[in-house]
């Protein structure tokens, strides 16, 4: 018992060290540091992209080809949020259960460039119910990029402060979305290639998000965070015994 207060007391100065090293060493030092991560990087390019063009899409929905009302158009947008948080919350237990943080945020980048291609693809005339049906996979499978990006965010740079890491991936997203909804605004003005998606603005999204899903495949996380909460409660579990 006595080897086991042990252990739990230096389990706290372990938190308490890397509070205070977090502490000491300030935002800028963890800001810098983060600038140098290479898997955070990577992390941090794709979900700029997808966080930035989902609010980018939220702006332009009502401009994509096809001729529907203001309420259609509406419909669209809460179909494509409500099915998002549901897909947010299916991941959320998966990543619980399964701790397979980097295979599922892989899966869903996977899943999203075909859902986005699929969405872009039913912009057209008189085609409101695959429409609809394509916003509420392209939400489904976009929205459970965000937990999955934070807890690997979180696992990947920790002893660097998991709040600063995700506080950075939000202010780079919001960020980018307002020159990628002017960008988007101006290829939706410009004439189609030919049948959808091959008008400007899809092929951008597709292209440009292509670049995001190449560098979440790059990456190569490792759950530091998980690691060290599994040894200390071995440790504790062994001295219990």
């Amino acid at each position: 018992m006595e080897r086991s207060e042990k252990n739990r007391k230096n389990a706290e100065g372990m938190e308490v060290q890397r509070v205070e090293r977090t502490s000491s060493s300030g935002t800028r030092g963890e800001l810098s540091q983060l600038s140098q991560h290479g898997n955070f990087v990577k992390l941090f390019v794709g979900f700029v992209l997808v966080l930035g063009h989902l609010n980018a899409l939220a702006a332009l929905i009502g401009q994509l080809p096809g001729e529907y009302s203001d309420n259609q158009y509406g419909t669209l947008g809460a179909v494509l949020i409500m099915s998002g948080f549901t897909g947010a919350f299916v991941a959320g237990l998966v990543l619980e259960r399964t701790k397979a943080y980097s295979q599922v945020l892989k899966f869903a980048y996977c899943a999203s460039l075909l859902a986005w291609t699929f969405f872009l693809s039913m912009c057209s005339d008189n085609n409101f119910g695959p429409l609809t049906a394509s916003a509420g996979l392209l939400g489904f499978s976009l929205l459970p990029i965000v937990p999955a990006s934070i807890v690997n965010a979180v696992e990947t740079v920790f002893p660097i402060s998991g709040e600063v890491a995700v506080s950075v991936l939000y202010v780079g997203a919001n960020t980018l979305a307002i020159p990628l909804t002017f960008i988007g605004q101006a290829l939706l003005e410009m004439d189609s290639f030919g049948h959808a998606p091959l008008f400007p603005y899809a092929l951008w999204v597709v292209s440009t998000f292509s670049i995001g899903l190449i560098s979440v495949m790059l990456y190569e996380g490792h759950y530091m965070r998980l690691l060290q909460d599994e040894e200390i409660e071995k440790n504790l579990f062994n001295d219990d015994n």
